[in-house]
Order: C-alpha cells, then sequence, then structure tokens
C-alpha cells in the first residue's frame, strides 16, 4: 500500500548516482547499461537538480504523484507555470505531492521506467541510448519534459555530460542493494511493467482516460521544486 513519506532533501555524489543507475538499468532491463546512456542521464538529471544539491526523497526526476497511483508520495513547496506565469504552491495543494523513494536505487529504476514506458519519450529514449547530448535534450524539449530554450538546456547537458563522461571510470559498478531494499525494488519495477503492459493492451489515450496511468499527462514540465527553507530568498 502506498505511503506518506516525510519530506526529506537527499542529496547525492556522481559516483554513487552512477552506480545507482547501472544498478536500476540491471534490475529493469536485465543487461548492462550502456555508458553514454548512464552519462546522458547524469547530466540531465544534474542540469535539472543544481548538480543533485535538491533531490527530494530521491526523486531524481521530479516526476509527481497522484491519489491512487500506487506510488509512495510526500509533498513540499514548488514552483508551476500558470497561464505562462510562475506560481508558487504550497502543502497540501495537490500540486506539491510528489513520489518519493526510500533509497536512490529505486528513484533511480523509476526515472528510468518513466522515461522508457511513455510513449512521447520514445524519441528521447533512442537519442539517451545514441549518447549524443544535443539530440537527446532537444527531444526531450519536442515531447515537453521541460520549456527552457532548447540551446540553454542541451548546452547545460553538455557540459555536464562532458564533465562526467571524463571523470567516472571506465567500468561502472552496479550499487549494492540490501534485502529490504530489493524488495520494495521488485514492487517498483512490478508497477511500471504493469502500466507498460496496460499502455501496450489499451494505448495512451485509452489508459489516460481510464486515470490507470496519470503521469502521461506530463507530470515533470514546467515544476520547479523549491530550495530548503534555510536557503530561500
Amino acid at each position: 500500500m502506498a505511503e506518506f513519506i516525510p519530506h526529506a532533501i537527499t542529496p547525492i555524489t556522481p559516483t554513487v548516482f552512477a552506480s545507482a543507475l547501472v544498478a536500476g538499468w540491471r534490475t529493469f532491463f536485465g543487461g548492462e547499461a550502456p555508458r553514454q546512456a548512464i552519462v546522458l542521464l547524469m547530466a540531465q538529471s544534474a542540469h535539472e537538480t543544481a548538480s543533485w544539491k535538491y533531490v527530494h526523497n530521491f526523486n531524481i526526476g521530479n516526476i509527481k504523484a497522484v491519489d491512487g497511483d500506487g506510488y509512495d508520495w510526500t509533498m513540499f513547496r514548488c514552483r508551476e507555470k500558470v497561464g505562462g506565469n510562475d506560481v508558487w504552491l504550497d502543502p497540501p495543494n495537490p500540486g506539491t505531492r510528489f513520489r518519493a523513494f526510500r533509497s536512490l536505487t529505486e528513484g533511480a529504476i523509476d526515472h528510468l521506467a518513466f522515461l522508457y514506458g511513455r510513449a512521447r519519450y520514445a524519441t528521447a529514449w533512442a537519442e539517451l541510448k545514441s549518447g549524443d547530448p544535443l539530440k537527446f535534450a532537444t527531444a526531450l524539449r519536442a515531447a515537453g519534459y521541460y520549456t527552457d530554450p532548447v540551446d540553454v538546456y542541451a548546452g547545460a547537458v553538455t557540459r555536464y555530460a562532458k564533465q562526467f563522461g571524463a571523470s567516472l571510470p571506465a567500468e561502472l559498478e552496479p550499487h549494492p542493494v540490501d534485502d529490504d531494499t530489493a524488495r520494495r525494488v521488485q514492487g517498483l519495477v512490478a508497477l511500471s511493467l504493469a502500466a507498460l503492459r496496460l499502455r501496450e493492451d489499451f494505448g495512451a489515450q485509452d489508459t489516460e482516460q481510464l486515470g490507470r496511468d496519470p503521469d502521461l499527462a506530463g507530470m515533470v514540465a514546467d515544476t520547479e521544486p523549491a530550495p530548503p527553507d534555510d536557503e530561500k530568498a
């Protein structure tokens, strides 16, 4: 059963995040992760979270949660674009409800499943595996993942990709997973695979109408979580 998890900032380091993505890729896809894909995932996530300084409850993609979606959740202040204007939302507004995880590996698996399982991100997923940061960022923009100018977003992703490509070890080892995390990961993978099967059985439009896959409607676009209280202006 989905549970509320108290809000917490969960900063991470590049090496640990790389290991979590490798473990997540192996768990979800059953194979070894392409190094260039790991580097691009890290680059895009680093840009989204100020180099992981503002990661909330290991939700590396800032993916929202809604009642009944099966995911644990937390709530925190965030900024939305409404009619082109910035609007701050505060709990208990439903717009402040985000998926929450108890470990980085769980958050990494969910992010992989989110990008892989959404039809609108199919081109971005293909470019992710190709390792081209400009094409990857451009495809994300076309799919509605972000609204910044492409040159700004892609430039940041490219810079991070060069940094991580040069600094990470040639061979990336998967992050170790304890028994409790392994059990939660199994449930998370089952939840993600169920959503993918619904898509195959009913199609994206039908599953959205049925409310069985609520994060189809752009659950990450135009959302900026607030920094911790002691860092607000």
